[in-house]
């Protein structure tokens, strides 16, 4: 039963982490040329490393990659662009700080899978590996500068209108 479950877990990771980079791209090309596509621009390179290491992590295990979890996670970011575009000239900023709360929402989803990982580890030699402490550090610095997005946006898309 764990080698299942851990498989499905890490499944579900894998999965939000290809959702989550479709989106930090479409923000990222949306606000082409501004400070918050830069720091987009960083995060998504740090994400793109951090799916690698699961992705590594899982073909240590021998844990296959489920195409289908992955289809549906891409799916739904598509779909999410339906109900939240970002170029609406009635919503402003609006629609971006709710897009960036998701993002934000996804790093600490990445922050709890490591922690859980690391917390399994110390049970099970077999998820032992990867230096857990780091990638918690990471993902939570990469929380924090997401926050920081987050809370520009919202000085904008929260202001009383006039």
């Amino acid at each position: 039963m764990p080698d299942k479950n851990i498989g499905s877990y890490l499944n579900h990771h894998l999965s939000a982490s290809v959702a989550w980079l479709e989106a930090v791209q479409r923000v990222e090309d949306a606000e082409k040329g501004t400070p918050t596509a830069r720091a987009l621009s960083e995060l998504r390179a740090e994400g793109l490393a951090d799916q690698l290491m699961l992705r590594e992590f899982m073909a240590q295990l021998k844990v296959s990659e489920r195409e289908t979890e992955k289809a549906t996670a891409w799916l739904s970011e598509k779909l999410s662009r339906l109900m939240l575009p970002l170029k609406d000239p009635k919503e402003g900023s609006y629609n971006l700080l709710l897009i960036l709360e998701a993002l934000s929402l996804g790093l600490e989803g990445r922050r709890a899978l490591w922690v859980a990982l690391a917390a399994a580890a110390r049970e099970s030699v077999a998820l032992q590996g990867p230096d857990y402490q780091i990638l918690v550090r990471r993902a939570e610095e990469q929380r924090a500068r997401m926050e920081q997005l987050r809370l520009e946006t919202a000085k904008n898309a929260l202001r009383p209108v006039q």
